[in-house]
């Protein structure tokens, strides 16, 4: 139906193999791994900002407060339809860490911290590496 207008038809191709991916993809052990993966990926990251609290001296939250309040407020910030969530994630796990008792002004300063070890550090990986392989390079010819 899209091909038949000039415009759209470009668009055609792209969302045929793109239907084609995505349906191969919920079919068999994909979903199993890609779900093992993101639970794998929440705990390490959930890990992370408990390590980092234990480093500022805040033992009075335990693992599955920290688990809990901390995937609520990303998905918050996925919600929000906003990159990355900023300001959301921020606002919000900093309010969740009020709420258990840690001064404004530290939770805060860890919100910082957690954003700059849990995400922007790997954005910053993904720059490198796109450099790195050529990604960003602006010439056709090397696809």
């Amino acid at each position: 139906m899209l091909g038949k207008w000039k415009y759209a038809s470009k668009f055609v191709e792209p969302l045929s193999s793109s239907y084609d991916t995505i349906k191969t993809s919920i079919k068999g052990p994909m979903v199993f791994y890609a779900s093992a993966l993101t639970v794998i990926f929440w705990l390490i990251e959930a890990i992370v900002v408990y390590f980092l609290l234990l480093s500022f001296g805040i033992d009075s939250i335990e693992f599955l407060k920290v688990l809990s309040t901390y995937t609520t407020s990303l998905m918050l910030g996925f919600l929000s339809f906003l990159p990355m969530g900023v300001g959301v994630v921020e606002g919000s796990l900093a309010s969740f860490f009020s709420l258990h008792g840690v001064s404004v002004s530290l939770s805060l300063t860890l919100v910082i911290i957690i954003r700059l070890f849990t995400r922007w550090y790997g954005v910053v990986v993904g720059f490198f590496a796109l450099k790195f392989s050529g990604g960003l390079s602006l010439d056709e010819n090397t696809s």
